[in-house]
C-alpha cells in the first residue's frame, strides 16, 4: 500500500513540475534577433526597442528570464535553430539592459544595452566600436 502510494505522489510530482515548466516557457516573450544594418553585430529586437552586445556578465547578474529569441546564425547538428534565453539584469530596467545566456552554448552570459541608453552603471565598461 504504501509503495502504490508513493509510486502515485512520485508521478503526480513529475507531472505537476513538467506542466509548471511548460507555464513558464508559455508565458517568456518572443523576441527576434537581427544583423545590425552594417553587418557588424547581432541586436536584439524587443517591443520596438533595439539592444546592442554591451559585454559579458557572471550568472549571477541575471535576473529573471523573460523571453527568448531563435539563433539563426547557431544552427544545430540536426538542422534547427537554437534558442537563446533572455534576462532580466538584475537591479535595472530591461527598457534599457537585457541579458542572455543559452545553456551548453555560451560560457558567459551577455549584456545587451538599448541603443539609447546613455547612462552606464558603474564598473561597466564595452570594447565594442558601437558603444563608444
Amino acid at each position: 500500500m504504501i509503495k502504490k502510494a508513493y509510486i502515485f505522489l512520485s508521478a503526480a510530482l513529475f507531472v505537476l513540475f513538467f506542466c509548471s515548466c511548460a507555464k513558464q516557457d508559455a508565458a517568456l516573450q518572443k523576441m527576434e534577433s537581427q544583423k545590425s544594418s552594417d553587418g557588424n553585430y547581432m541586436t536584439i529586437i524587443w517591443d520596438k526597442r533595439t539592444y546592442v552586445p554591451y559585454t559579458s556578465i557572471s550568472k549571477s547578474e541575471m535576473g529573471k528570464k523573460i523571453g527568448y529569441y531563435i539563433d539563426e546564425s547557431d544552427t544545430a547538428a540536426d538542422g534547427e535553430d537554437s534558442a537563446v534565453y533572455v534576462y532580466e539584469y538584475k537591479g535595472y530596467s530591461s527598457a534599457e539592459w537585457l541579458a542572455d545566456y543559452a545553456e551548453g552554448f555560451m560560457n558567459t552570459p551577455a549584456l545587451w544595452r538599448e541603443v539609447n541608453v546613455t547612462k552606464i552603471p558603474g564598473g561597466l565598461s564595452s570594447d565594442y566600436d558601437w558603444n563608444k
